[in-house]
């Protein structure tokens, strides 16, 4: 349950800059050195100077990329290109962009999430010992270095939360009804609004309605390194409750908006049996519909679009073989299997596609004790693989649909978030509000 605050957040004076979307930037994550020059040549005052700055030659330890990442931000709130709100704010965020063919808003927030308590004692700033959750732990301590000299929570986290009755929404559209938010159009035809809500009880009655809502993080990174700093200045002092260092800055979006969806994986089996699709479609019979569909790797991408029109609890196998494609749809024998097979895991584990295809087929049906599989995101990928010298390697391929974020959910609390699996793209950009940590 995510517990939220207002922040005193820090943004470009449209005065000093001009327009706001000359100086917002992607995630740091998605900005190559062409990008960075790119963005340093938009504006002077581009985030891009302090979420990631540029490495100089000369640089050394008193003058780097980090140390002027600090002077952008004394110079800028100083100059007053940056102006910290006066009043402690949540900020609508909402996003307009393409997706499948339509135009659509994404509705969320930004706010202060505050950070659990976790035991860090482990952790060591020379990279030797890093926290679970840090994936790259040289990109993680270079980020920990840049948040630690600007003091400055620029990207934001990304969470999604589960509001079936659509309360959080209903409060902020009754907040900002009458107001004009600020409006930038990035480079790739996103349209990002922003509406600062300072009124403590519309603010309260979020922090309350948020508080009994199940979330999950999608993209982790900026809490992880928030967490990090605070780790380090408790070394230094105790801090209190109220400390700004307490939060990460988080941009919160509800399930059911448009644009979130799983990521898809797609397997390639190396130690599946080498057996032609009769003998698959008998195998399988016990539990699925079974059926030959069609030969030749190219039917993959009809298959693929066949599966999506049917839902989830279909698959398709591709057995190298005979060169054959199989679709098979689970049966409710099938369904009574799960249950009964695996009472203890969580009722919506075992109705997830990618449950039934690892335990039901492969595990029962083809009786492969732990197989080994590579994985693609997309068909085409798929075909590629199956095309390719490398495909006798694999001696079976499968097309398994990715779940729906609301199948998830369920799994939030149970230590399985499942959360790196589902794609907020386009994600939040970096510049709208800044959380200042001091």
């Amino acid at each position: 349950m995510p517990e939220i605050r207002a922040i005193h957040g820090l943004r470009y004076d449209l005065g000093h800059i001009g327009s706001l979307a000359e100086v917002i930037s992607p995630p740091a994550a998605e900005i190559s050195a062409e990008k960075l020059d790119e963005l340093y040549q938009r504006h002077p005052a581009n985030v891009a100077r302090v979420l990631t700055n540029r490495a100089e030659v000369g640089d050394d330890e008193s003058s780097n990329r980090f140390t002027r990442a600090a002077r952008f931000i004394t110079d800028w709130q100083r100059q007053g290109v940056l102006q910290k709100d006066p009043d402690p704010a949540i900020y609508v965020y909402h996003q307009e962009f393409d997706f499948r063919g339509e135009r659509v808003i994404r509705r969320g927030l930004l706010a202060g999430a505050l950070l659990p308590d976790q035991d860090l004692t482990e952790y060591s700033t020379d990279g030797n010992s890093a926290p679970e959750q840090v994936d790259d732990e040289t990109n993680s301590l270079n980020n920990l270095q840049m948040l630690g000299a600007t003091h400055t929570n620029v990207e934001p986290a990304v969470a999604i939360y589960a509001d079936s009755q659509r309360k959080v929404s209903q409060i902020l559209n009754h907040a900002v009804a009458t107001m004009t938010p600020l409006v930038a159009k990035d480079e790739f035809g996103v349209i990002h609004r922003l509406w600062p809500v300072t009124d403590h009880l519309a603010i309260g009655e979020v922090r309350e309605a948020m508080a009994n809502c199940s979330a999950c993080y999608t993209y982790e990174t900026p809490r992880s390194i928030a967490q990090l700093y605070r780790h380090e200045l408790k070394q230094v002092s105790d801090l209190p409750s109220h400390h700004p260092a307490q939060c990460v800055l988080t941009a919160f979006f509800e399930m059911s908006e448009p644009g979130l969806e799983c990521l898809t994986r797609l397997p390639l089996y190396g130690n599946a049996p080498e057996i032609a699709s009769t003998e698959l479609i008998e195998k399988l019979g016990v539990y699925f519909d079974a059926i030959p569909y069609e030969q030749g790797a190219e039917a993959a991408a009809r298959l693929w679009n066949e599966l999506n029109e049917m839902g989830n609890g279909n698959f398709g196998f591709y057995c190298a073989a005979d060169d054959q494609w199989v679709i098979a749809s689970l049966t409710e024998a099938g369904i009574l299997h799960m249950d009964e097979c695996s009472p203890d895991l969580p009722e919506a584990w075992r109705y997830l596609d990618s449950s039934i295809l690892g335990w039901l087929v492969m595990h029962e049906l083809l009786e492969i004790a732990e197989p080994q599989s590579t994985y693609v995101e997309d068909v085409e990928s798929l075909i590629e693989r199956i095309r390719s010298e490398e495909f006798p390697e694999y001696s079976m391929a499968a097309i398994v649909l990715p779940p729906q974020p609301n199948q998830l959910e369920p799994l939030w609390a149970t230590g399985n978030p499942f959360g790196d699996n589902i794609l907020t793209n386009p994600q939040p950009v970096c510049g709208l509000v800044f959380n200042p940590l001091k």
